[in-house]
């Protein structure tokens, strides 16, 4: 008797594992149903990055135009150019691999004003999650003033 308990325990304890570790790698894996997560959490790494002047990060998640990108971060961390002082995501749109962002951005200037500016983010599964499970990243494709 006291080996049946054992027994269902373990397949109780075994069954709840399965049943909270799928969920967990399917959100981890972004196959879809998340991907706005993994925009907003991109792309808010990406401008923090930009803009405390941390133009190398920058520059790894931009897929083309990467040295113009990279001029221009270091063109804002010179204050050269007005730097970003903040942005907010206004909407996104995701259609399979691509994603499409209305960013509200406002420079560090004297007459504070915000401009909206859509970014075009591409899904890469460059990096590799536990060795083995492909780890999405959204980067920069281009912008649109």
């Amino acid at each position: 008797m006291k080996e049946k308990i054992k027994k269902n325990k373990i397949v109780t304890f075994s069954i709840i594992v399965i049943i909270f570790i799928i969920p967990y790698f399917l959100f981890i894996l972004d196959i879809g149903i998340n991907s706005k997560y993994f925009v907003r959490k991109d792309f808010n790494s990406i401008f923090l990055a930009r803009k405390t002047g941390n133009c190398a990060i920058f520059k790894e998640y931009i897929t083309r135009d990467i040295e113009k990108w990279g001029e221009r971060c270091i063109t804002e961390k010179d204050r050269n150019y007005p730097q970003i002082k903040s942005f907010s995501i206004k909407e996104i749109t995701i259609d399979n691999n691509l994603a499409f962002l209305q960013v509200e951005l406002e420079r560090d200037t004297e007459e504070s004003h915000f401009y909206l500016v859509t970014y075009n983010m591409q899904r890469t599964n460059k990096d590799r999650f536990l060795f083995i499970f492909p780890k999405t990243k959204w980067m920069i494709i281009n912008e649109f003033r």
